[in-house]
């Protein structure tokens, strides 16, 4: 297909022209010429596999939502096509939720189509199962995970269903499970295995394979089943503890560090996606402030996440003001866990001074150029949070390379000017 459709342009236009590689002195020419630069934004659509059998039939398209800067009249309209060159370009991250039509041509003519499902592909190998509407010509749903590969088919290739709901992963249908719903595990699960539940609930099962799968009951919890009925409760003899921890950052910041656990199956990048979009889905346990103490220079809080049930978890720390937000991974064994302290620091402050200014710039332009710099001291973990704090285009952008536009936005960012920092938290 490859085709563009155009949408809406809604980025900045100061922050996208300097990652599209449009410096000032480009739209200062502009300027002169009585022309302005516009961003539009479009999705490049790609159909990559079809397949078609009496039986079945699917579609496979990659789908990458992508921005251009454009050149255009002053009094024209900023949803018109320039017809000269794009001046640069780049991809988008999308986190919201987006309602998706994909025209599907005659891939379903001649078959009797019950219902139609999209497998979502992550670029990270994440997998989601989508059901979708067929309307003789296009294919509808909804989309909350951003764009990658999709496939299109009449095949339902979920691992377990909740009544009627199907699911891709054994965790993610597991996390949703509710009082009363019958799970059916289907041929598409693997042989032996392992579903742990780790939650007071009660629930049916149906199984539509001969694959040996186990049904437990997690480390705290008791599971019972009778009549068909399974029920897992929480085992009262359970042991657990409290989770502590000393948070330190800047004194001039007056925001209350977050402290969050995760099951320790969450990806990394799920955790992230939740905190960017403040999220808290899948959160188990969430800390308190004890205390806060207040330095010369850093301020010390101290956190407790209380009754902690005994297993593995993720722990995510973050905190309004620009702050990278740091995962830690944490066990409870029948015992309080003091993690000591865990230092948050500023996105741009590569040497930790608790400013982000031209020094910062600096040392990231000798990082680039592979000279020494202070990205060469410390331990191995503060050596990759600096290099953390430099990529300031990654938060906002997905950018994951540390070049000379993070030293850029940096410099904007220390002249009051608009910048990629405008939109971290």
């Amino acid at each position: 297909m490859g085709t563009e459709s155009a949408m809406l342009n809604s980025l900045d236009i100061e922050t996208v022209t300097e990652s599209a590689g449009v410096n000032e002195t480009v739209l200062e020419q502009l300027e002169e010429q009585g022309k302005k630069a516009v961003v539009q934004t479009y999705m490049d659509i790609n159909a990559t596999e079809m397949e078609k059998t009496d039986l079945s039939a699917s579609l496979t398209v990659d789908i990458t939502p992508k921005y251009k800067v454009v050149s255009l009249p002053k009094s024209a309209d900023d949803s018109e096509t320039s017809t000269d060159r794009p001046l640069g370009e780049g991809k988008l991250t999308v986190t919201e939720s987006v309602n998706m039509s994909i025209p599907v041509g005659d891939l379903f003519d001649g078959m009797e189509v019950d219902k139609v499902y999209v497998v979502h592909t992550k670029d990270s190998g994440e997998k989601y199962q989508y059901e979708a509407t067929y309307d003789g010509s296009n294919v509808e749903f909804e989309n909350p995970h951003g764009f990658s590969t999709f496939r299109i088919s009449t095949t339902d290739s979920s691992v377990i269903r909740l009544d009627d709901k199907g699911y891709l992963s054994a965790v993610e249908a597991i996390k949703d499970l509710e009082d009363g719903q019958t799970m059916t595990i289907t041929d598409n699960i693997e042989d032996q295995t392992e579903l742990i539940i780790k939650k007071a609930v009660s629930f049916y099962v149906s199984k539509q394979t001969i694959k040996t799968v186990n049904i437990k009951a997690a480390t705290g919890y008791i599971l019972t089943i009778e009549d068909g009925l399974y029920t897992v409760m929480k085992d009262p003899d359970a042991k657990g503890g409290n989770i502590t921890a000393t948070v330190t950052s800047y004194t001039d910041n007056t925001n209350t560090p977050v402290v969050l656990l995760y099951p320790s199956d969450k990806a990394d990048t799920e955790i992230m996606s939740y905190y960017r979009t403040g999220n808290k889905t899948g959160v188990l346990y969430e800390g308190n402030v004890a205390d806060t103490t207040a330095g010369t220079k850093r301020t010390e809080t101290q956190i407790t996440v209380e009754e902690v049930e005994d297993g593995d978890y993720k722990m995510l720390v973050y905190m309004e003001g620009k702050y990278i937000p740091i995962i830690r991974e944490v066990s409870v064994s029948g015992e309080d866990v003091d993690l000591g302290t865990i230092d948050l620091y500023l996105y741009g402050d590569v040497n930790f001074d608790g400013t982000v200014n031209t020094r910062d710039s600096q040392q990231i332009l000798r990082y680039y150029a592979g000279k020494t710099s202070v990205f060469d001291q410390g331990s191995e973990e503060e050596k990759e949070l600096r290099k953390t704090a430099a990529n300031v285009t990654n938060p906002k952008q997905g950018d994951s390379d540390i070049n000379t536009r993070d030293s850029q936005q940096i410099l904007r960012y220390y002249a009051g000017k608009t910048s990629v920092f405008d939109e971290i938290k």
